[in-house]
């Protein structure tokens, strides 16, 4: 039986090619927009594409470009680097690419990174990034009729 591992490649989206993403990422980020009732497909692109105030970063299989198989959306705020949300399936897929973040949180004077949409189950691949939960979300859908 042979394993094979899957090498992935990683970069940030120059917010004025995210159109030539979009249809590979808009699937993945559309399970957040289902699951977690996380704003909407429109808001995410406008963020990304027509604002320019967070930025995308895609992995992707390997000599594969039309394989994408996560997408990360960031900001900075009060020097945090705030990855906002994960569309993927695999934790795996980015956390090889996890030092490329730290990375350019530095560059970009940040003192901490944070993740606002992260799963309880991401605590222990977690640790070996030295990250910790700091807090939980609780949440209450309102019915407005």
């Amino acid at each position: 039986m042979y394993v094979v591992v899957m090498q992935t490649e990683f970069s940030a989206v120059p917010p004025d090619n995210v159109l030539s993403v979009w249809t590979k990422v808009a699937p993945l980020f559309d399970k957040l927009v289902t699951r977690q009732n996380y704003s909407s497909l429109e808001e995410i692109f406008t963020r990304i594409g027509v604002n320019k105030t967070h930025l995308l970063w895609v992995a992707w299989e390997k000599d594969n470009v039309d394989n994408v198989l996560l997408a990360l959306l960031t900001c900075i705020h009060d020097n945090i680097l705030i990855i906002s949300c994960c569309g993927g399936d695999k934790i795996d897929t980015w956390l090889e690419h996890f030092k490329t973040l730290e990375r350019f949180a530095i560059d970009n004077d940040c003192d901490r990174i944070q993740i606002r949409s992260g799963r309880r189950g991401w605590a222990k691949p977690l640790e070996q990034f030295n990250m910790k939960v700091t807090a939980y979300t609780f949440e209450k859908s309102l019915n407005k009729e």
